[in-house]
């Protein structure tokens, strides 16, 4: 018979597994840290990475390969410091980092200086689509004090586009505070998705989390789905092998049907 494998499981089905490993978050945002604890409903220690974020721009062919490159700082700074032989009681560990970033016409827009900087990035969004991408870098480091033995990087984009904004409700938002901890001056978590028009993507990639995506790539670094299809299988043989005492187990247990 084929055996099909089940489908790209959520880590709500392997907390224990994921209970095995010492889970830092390489990122100070709040928003993301309410993602691991409220949506995912993992422990997951907050270390902000020390990464100078300023790699130059002109250095990488795209928005996209600049993303990467900078969530990759991050996380390798945060295991350098955080992981070492006293950490995590010789657990495994399992270092998360993000980087998020807005881009329009090949523009990179991140965190504004000021309440000026703010004004000009959200204007320059009014009426047009762009793409909000967030690069996420995982580093498994299998034992305290040891290099990580796997690195996986990968960003997802979402495109976005925004209705028209008169100078007015620009100048109220920024007024808010709101847009000056986040990339492209906007939150569309706040009150600035109130300028959002249409999303193609998803949604908490521009939060600042992929989470549908991390959650798959996690699932296969760490080999659950694969542990959880050769269960299946193993499940199937067992039945199999026992087929001629007629659909019955090991003496004394039941076999379902």
């Amino acid at each position: 018979a084929t055996i099909v494998p089940p489908p790209p499981s959520m880590l709500a089905s392997h907390t224990t597994a994921l209970a095995a490993f010492r889970l830092v978050l390489a990122s100070g945002s709040p928003r993301r840290a309410d993602i691991f604890q409220e949506q995912m409903g993992l422990n997951v220690e907050v270390r902000p990475s020390r990464f100078a974020e300023d790699l130059d721009k002109s250095a990488y062919a795209t928005p996209h390969d600049y993303c990467l490159a900078t969530s990759r700082g991050k996380a390798l700074e945060v295991a350098s410091r955080c992981c070492g032989a006293g950490e995590a009681g010789g657990r495994a560990q399992l270092v998360v980092s993000a980087d998020t970033i807005v881009s329009v016409d090949g523009r990179v827009l991140e965190k504004p200086r000021d309440e000026a900087h703010a004004r000009e990035m959200i204007s320059s969004l009014s009426e047009r689509e762009h793409e909000v991408i967030t690069a996420v870098t995982l580093l498994l480091v299998p034992r305290p004090g040891e290099a990580p033995s796997e690195q996986r990087c990968f960003a997802e984009t979402t495109r976005v586009r925004f209705s028209r904004i008169t100078a007015a409700d620009v100048a109220a938002y920024v007024a808010t505070g709101e847009p000056m901890d986040k990339a492209g001056g906007y939150g569309i978590q706040g009150k600035g998705g109130a300028f959002v028009q249409s999303i193609h993507g998803c949604y908490y990639n521009v939060v600042g989390f992929p989470l549908n995506r991390f959650c798959r790539e996690v699932a296969d670094l760490l080999g659950l789905e694969k542990a959880e299809t050769e269960a299946i299988i193993w499940t199937l043989e067992i039945k199999s092998d026992d087929s001629h005492l007629g659909g019955r187990g090991p003496v004394g247990a039941v076999t379902a049907g």
